[in-house]
């Protein structure tokens, strides 16, 4: 059955849509391929847009060879057809540009985000988006420096246009960037401008993440009760801008600090505080699946009467404490 004859492309496209909400891309990929095949000669714009979606779905395959033909593809028919084809050939150069960072060629990658980034109709939080994937593509290839001042370049020119939110998130991937190639020098420089500029956007996501950074860098350093106020601000953070992986991400940094500093139950009621609330942020199956093995580690590393008496420890303060919220109501 042809395309034409299951009801044109733009049924097509929709039955790709739900296809991959199923996750059958391969089947969605076959799919788009046809609809390219059948309009390249009378309808170049329907093939074109087909083609741009064969190669996002191929970047979801882990097929980036495959991704980068047919947005080549692409782009080469919607630059012969004029009007709406134009939007399809700009998706299909951040295909490329994808395609080209996942098979390492990092240079090639960062001019083509630098191109795209440069086009005067993008909205400043798009130019931020491709400012960021340039700077993730130099970084992949440790031009650190030079990623970072792309990230401050580009992060003061959205604090212009009015996304500062946006702009901390930039400055905190180039935080991320600096500290994990070790670059002190640098962070100490981007940490005050990106806390600055969260604190201004009141973004406590971006808060938080600057935390957790500061409490692995406390850590590398040794100093576990830097750490330790760090994890637990990430937590008030995080839980402030309703991000659970951030909050997961302290409390588990927070679990493991109290145990190496000994406060067992402390590294105890974190774990059983974090199942209960990410349960109710994302669900039970999710929250059991993410904390019962942290709990049955602790339970193995401490022997189960210590862990049993560290349970029954913090069973009775919760007691202790619901018993003294209901005698002030």
């Amino acid at each position: 059955m042809t395309t034409e004859s299951a009801g044109g492309p733009d049924q097509t496209f929709r039955r790709v849509a739900d296809l991959v909400a199923h996750g059958e891309v391969v089947r969605a990929r076959e799919l788009v391929d046809q609809v390219a095949a059948e309009y390249a000669e009378r309808a170049p714009a329907e093939a074109a847009k087909a083609l741009r979606l064969g190669a996002g779905l191929s970047r979801l395959l882990g097929r980036p060879r495959e991704g980068l033909d047919r947005a080549e593809r692409a782009i080469r028919l919607a630059d012969g057809v004029a009007g709406d084809a134009a939007g399809v050939g700009a998706a299909a150069r951040l295909e490329v540009a994808e395609a080209r960072l996942a098979l390492g060629e990092a240079a090639a990658a960062a001019r083509a985000f630098d191109a795209l980034a440069r086009d005067p109709g993008r909205t400043v939080e798009e130019r931020l988006s491709l400012r960021r994937r340039q700077a993730d593509a130099l970084a992949s290839v440790g031009q650190v420096d030079a990623a970072t001042e792309v990230l401050r370049t580009a992060a003061a020119d959205a604090v212009t246009g009015g996304a500062a939110s946006e702009a901390a998130g930039a400055l905190v991937q180039g935080v991320a960037l600096a500290q994990g190639e070790g670059r002190s020098d640098l962070v100490d420089v981007l940490r005050p401008a990106a806390g600055r500029t969260a604190a201004d956007a009141r973004s406590p996501g971006a808060l938080a993440e600057l935390d957790l950074l500061t409490a692995a860098r406390s850590l590398a350093r040794g100093d576990l009760a830097a750490a330790r106020t760090a994890a637990r601000s990430a937590r008030g953070r995080a839980l402030e801008a309703v991000q659970p992986l951030a909050y997961l991400a302290a409390v588990l940094a927070g679990s493991r600090i109290a145990d190496r500093l000994g406060d067992r139950v402390e590294a105890y009621r974190l774990l059983a505080t974090g199942y209960a609330t990410l349960a109710d942020l994302l669900g039970a199956e999710l929250s059991r699946r993410t904390f019962e093995p942290e709990l049955l580690a602790l339970r193995e590393k401490w022997g189960a009467e210590a862990f049993a008496s560290v349970k029954a420890a913090h069973d009775a303060a919760r007691r202790r404490a619901r018993s003294v919220d209901r005698r002030q109501d």
